[in-house]
Order: structure tokens, then sequence, then C-alpha cells
């Protein structure tokens, strides 16, 4: 599976208060990750939200099904 994390700042309405957080979001193939990020990424600079993009893959081990893992 692989990850994507979004960490994003923006300033409050009154420009008192930083908004800091993050979005996650999560596919089964690495190009679908990259162009939901990419979505999401565009869609922030037009906003003028500083953001920051982190990718990650999580291996899966699948087993057929009545396998049972014995380590």
């Amino acid at each position: 599976m692989f990850h994507c994390f979004i960490n994003f700042k923006n300033t409050s309405p009154d420009d008192n208060t930083v908004i800091c957080d993050q979005f996650h979001i999560s596919a089964r193939t690495e190009q679908d990750i990259r162009n939901m990020e990419h979505v999401i990424s565009e869609l922030l600079d037009r906003l003028g939200v500083e953001h920051l993009s982190r990718f990650m893959f999580e291996p899966a081990i699948f087993y057929p099904e009545g396998a049972e893992d014995n380590d």
C-alpha cells in the first residue's frame, strides 16, 4: 500500500494564528498515489496554502487462502 502525507500551513482569517495540519491518502499503486497527490497539491497551490508532501510504501504480504505463516 502506498501512502502520502501532506503537511500544510495556513493562517487564520485574522492573520494571528498559523494552522498546521496533516492530510493522509493511500492507494494500491504508486501511480494512483502520485496522481492524487498531484491534484491535491495543485489545489493547495491555487489556494496559496504552503504544503509539503511525503510518500511512503508499506509492503503487504498476502497468503493464498488456507496457507499459514509458520515463521
